[in-house]
């Protein structure tokens, strides 16, 4: 194993020196010259293969589901949270690929009116290799919309369920389930939260006097590594 060298910590020019000496390292051929990339999207897109680039780590989070409404009768009960949305990650050989169409599954929206269940996250993709569902919408008092699962990663990863509401004299929101990034929105009375980070599901909203409509999910993202 190769001894990391002593480099000039104080004048601030460690990092570029360093994150040299690592690239050297890993090369294979002994020309590598370009660190690894990263290409984020958020939104629909197309990834284009920058020049020399080899290989790519691309992970994939699909939206989170919406929470429930809560039951706006008396005493009535709050709404469950949604399904985090799931995750998959994949290792791919882009020798021969020039591009691939990435769509981003959006959040599922809360229900609005009383006792509404929340609507399913939507499916993130890449092109016609590999996928991932976006979490469960949430139903009214009970179970939590469940989270949405990868499909054909070389690792994939169930997102959290969206907990049921907590009973109380007027029903608390249950919290949104989270995704592999984290998670999901807070159950409190009157509207439930949205979901925190990319792929969380929403809360439910309270029930009874604390009455409140579901959290909408938070929309899925796709991270993409590359390597050269």
């Amino acid at each position: 194993m190769a001894t990391l060298p002593v480099v000039g910590a104080s004048n601030g020019t460690w990092g570029t020196e360093l994150n040299a000496y690592l690239v050297i390292q890993h090369s294979t051929d002994g020309t590598h010259t370009n660190q690894p990339t990263l290409q984020v999207f958020t939104g629909n897109g197309t990834w284009t293969k920058p020049t020399n680039c080899k290989k790519i780590k691309v992970t994939l989070v699909g939206g989170g589901g919406g929470g429930a409404a809560g039951d706006s009768a008396a005493g009535g009960a709050g709404g469950s949270g949604g399904g985090g949305g799931g995750t998959a990650i994949k290792y791919i050989d882009v020798t021969a690929i020039t591009s691939v169409a990435v769509t981003i599954g959006t959040g599922g929206a809360g229900g609005a009116t009383t006792t509404a269940p929340g609507a399913a996250g939507g499916s993130t993709v890449w092109g016609a290799v590999f996928s991932v569902t976006g979490g469960g919408g949430g139903t009214q008092g009970y179970p939590g919309g469940r989270g949405g699962l990868g499909a054909s990663g070389d690792i994939n990863f169930r997102g959290d369920s969206g907990a049921s509401e907590m009973p109380t004299a007027n029903g608390i929101g249950g919290n949104g389930g989270g995704s592999y990034l984290g998670g999901g929105g807070a159950g409190l009375g009157g509207a439930g939260s949205a979901g925190d980070v990319y792929g969380g599901g929403g809360a439910g909203g309270g029930g009874g006097s604390v009455y409140g409509g579901g959290g909408v999910g938070a929309d899925g993202i796709c991270f993409v590594e590359e390597y050269y």
